[in-house]
């Protein structure tokens, strides 16, 4: 629906070619709804451009028509889409191959990785999203501990939020989640240098029962008693849950994080280039 003002102005172009004899017609046209206004602006659509009183053409469309039939992209639009280009053959260029974990089977579903494996009559599963990721681009702290001021390519590491399942046949679940240590350890002799550390432990009937909406108390380990805390660390250990395994973990991490990342500017670029 076009303003009045806008009829006006339609009409004002219309009085302009009207005779004199049919001056008082034409000014009825003022007072015609604004309904009537755009069947009057639709007909002049039927070309891209029209003459007003003999002077240049004027465009009909706006550079930014967002109807979905001329579909135009604002210049906002192309820069976009071209600094994309470059990003994506960038992106890829410094895409890796997925490693594979070993003595765990690997399936990668979008941004959610789970890993499974046997051990002692035990399933082991370990699943994390690489949304829940924690990015650092670790180039950063290598300049400066070299005190190069020069530029250096990114390196970002994606250190993801985990979680380990022990499940015995019978369906008792022994749930950790774990996280990496970013930060430098406080160095004490009768403690290892750990990769990754667990922050809660909890029971669980089954391995699906929080999924499925039940219950069970989980127990932070910021106030654990440290003997307890060192022998559920050992219980992982003794499962392959190792520092060998969260280096890898790291690794594979970092790996699908950058192809999903490719994936979401490839999608970015799709949206803005589609038509509808």
């Amino acid at each position: 629906m076009f303003a009045s003002t806008r009829s006006f102005r339609v009409a004002a172009s219309v009085l302009s070619y009207a005779s004199r004899s049919a001056l008082s017609n034409q000014i009825n046209i003022l007072q015609l709804k604004t309904t009537r206004s755009c069947s009057i602006l639709s007909r002049l659509r039927s070309s891209s451009s029209i003459k007003v009183l003999g002077a240049k053409k004027i465009d009909i469309y706006s550079k930014t028509c967002s109807c979905a039939i001329h579909h135009k992209l604002t210049e906002g639009d192309h820069d976009l889409v071209n600094f994309l280009d470059q990003e994506i053959e960038y992106e890829k260029e410094a895409m890796g191959e997925v490693p594979r974990m070993k003595d765990f089977k690997l399936n990668i579903d979008g941004s959610h990785i789970t890993m499974s494996r046997k051990h002692n009559g035990e399933r082991i599963l370990v699943t994390f999203d690489v949304n829940e990721n924690v990015n650092i681009d670790e180039s950063m702290n290598a300049d400066e501990m070299a005190g190069n001021e020069d530029e250096v390519d990114a390196n970002i590491v994606s250190y993801p939020t985990f979680k380990v399942q022990i499940i015995k046949d019978g369906g008792k679940t022994l749930q950790f989640y774990c996280a990496f240590n970013t930060s430098p350890q406080e160095d004490d002799d009768d403690l290892i240098s750990d990769v990754f550390r667990f922050d809660s432990v909890s029971v669980w009937q089954h391995p699906d029962a929080q999924e499925e909406g039940e219950s069970s108390y989980e127990a932070e380990t910021e106030n654990m008693d440290g003997s307890l805390y060192k022998l559920l660390h050992n219980t992982l250990y003794e499962r392959g849950i190792n520092n060998e395994f969260a280096k890898e973990l790291l690794q594979m991490s970092t790996t699908v994080e950058h192809k999903e990342y490719v994936n979401f500017l490839q999608d970015l670029k799709g949206f803005f280039s589609a038509k509808h």
